[in-house]
């Protein structure tokens, strides 16, 4: 029977948080005294602010940080703190600018062109979240475009001036529809302005059948229209964004506090967005516990009291284990990208992505998407569809190439910035 109550589980998480991290989430929870009294009283006695300065960065959250510093008595914290996260805040106003232009460049021109872009994240999402692009930390640009429109958007951004990442040559179209199937989205890069941008055919990289490509027609109809620079960009309306933010952030183990704060301010701005009805509608996509995962972190972190609304169905025990699995990753600066094939960091992602999964069907094809071949064998090694199999036995090959390149520190020749960029 689910319990309507916390578990000890979720009343004993807190004590594994480092007085760093706490403080960093006194500084995010500055408006809930409770949360940040007893983390700012500590803080000339138990704060490494080495570390603190180093959680802030690797989290993205140093302009928020910043912003609670300045409502607080400077005379609490190293002035070498404060300017240092005031750098840090000045160079994202600069990206955060930049973003925002080419953000509103390409909607311009994808509407112009007639092709539907939703805009992921990034400038819009800290637009409407802050009313400040600068207080948000985006490192690239993300959208969503159909994928039946997939190849015309390819073609208006070289038009633009956009190259691809890591494609060094022309796939068959066996090969492409082999990377549709297998890959969620593809990486462009802009030589001038150096922008990233990822254009995604699919937001749902679990098997949970929500958020894929046969949903992009509902999904535009209930898309939010908001102005940057006074230029119209769609974002996904307020419950969509919910779900794919929870999804994204279990996706990558909520190893960033930033993607944390997003859906924190989200449901704090859109009043109408109810726990209940968010769980009802995310159970029907077999998703809820992930949506429990994240709105108990939200309540373990920030001090919300989401878990109140938790309706009597709801199953919070699993919820409360997954969201403690994801505490290590909080704490460790290596990422998903940097951990290699025996690691202990890839066999905690590993086993928390099947914990994730839940049923045996799903992790099945998790075990099966592992020894499928990647975006990078298929761009890189040319070997014609009469060979097409040979693809799968080079896989694990270039698996534990790449492994033992990361460990020895040598240059991998799979990696997109070792591949020519046409």
């Amino acid at each position: 029977m689910p319990m309507k109550r916390k578990p000890i589980l979720f009343r004993s998480l807190s004590s594994r948080l480092s007085p760093e991290l706490r403080l960093i989430l006194a500084c995010l929870s500055h408006g809930n005294s409770k949360m940040a009294s007893p983390a700012y009283e500590r803080v000339s006695s138990d704060i490494d602010w080495k570390i603190f300065l180093q959680l802030a960065k690797q989290h993205c959250v140093g302009p928020l940080v910043l912003r609670a510093f300045s409502q607080e008595e400077h005379s609490r914290f190293p002035e070498k703190v404060l300017k240092s996260l005031a750098i840090e805040h000045k160079t994202n106003v600069f990206i955060s600018m930049n973003l925002s232009g080419a953000l509103c460049r390409l909607a311009i021109r994808f509407q112009t062109a007639g092709i539907r872009m939703i805009s992921l994240k990034g400038p819009a999402l800290a637009q409407l979240l802050f009313n400040d692009t600068s207080l948000r930390i985006s490192s690239d640009l993300d959208i969503f475009v159909p994928l039946d429109e997939v190849d015309a958007v390819e073609a208006l951004l070289q038009q633009i001036g956009y190259q691809s990442i890591g494609r060094n040559r022309v796939l068959t179209d066996r090969q492409k529809k082999l990377f549709h199937i297998l890959h969620h989205h593809r990486t462009f890069v802009h030589p001038e302005t150096r922008i990233n941008l990822e254009v995604h055919w699919r937001l749902n990289r679990l098997d949970t059948g929500f958020l894929t490509e046969k949903h992009f027609a509902k999904l535009w109809q209930r898309t939010n229209r908001m102005l940057v620079n006074d230029v119209p960009v769609f974002t996904l309306g307020p419950a969509d964004n919910f779900l794919y933010l929870c999804l994204h952030g279990a996706c990558h183990q909520w190893s960033r506090l930033s993607w944390l704060y997003d859906i924190h301010e989200l449901l704090e701005n859109w009043s109408n967005l109810k726990i209940e009805e968010l769980l009802s509608r995310s159970k029907s996509h077999r998703i809820d516990d992930i949506v429990g995962q994240t709105l108990i972190l939200l309540d373990l972190l920030f001090g919300t009291q989401y878990c109140a609304a938790f309706p009597p169905w709801f199953d919070m025990n699993r919820a409360a284990r997954l969201a403690a699995m994801v505490l290590p990753f909080l704490e460790t600066s290596e990422t998903a990208k940097e951990a290699t094939l025996l690691s202990s960091h890839m066999y905690r992602i590993i086993l928390y992505t099947f914990v994730l999964l839940k049923t045996s069907a799903r992790r099945i094809r998790y075990l099966k998407g592992l020894l499928m071949p990647t975006d990078l064998e298929l761009q890189t090694l040319a070997i014609p569809d009469v060979l097409f199999p040979l693809y799968f036995l080079a896989h694990p090959v270039c698996t534990v190439y790449r492994s033992v390149a990361k460990t020895a520190g040598v240059k991998d020749p799979f990696s997109p910035s070792s591949m020519e960029m046409l």
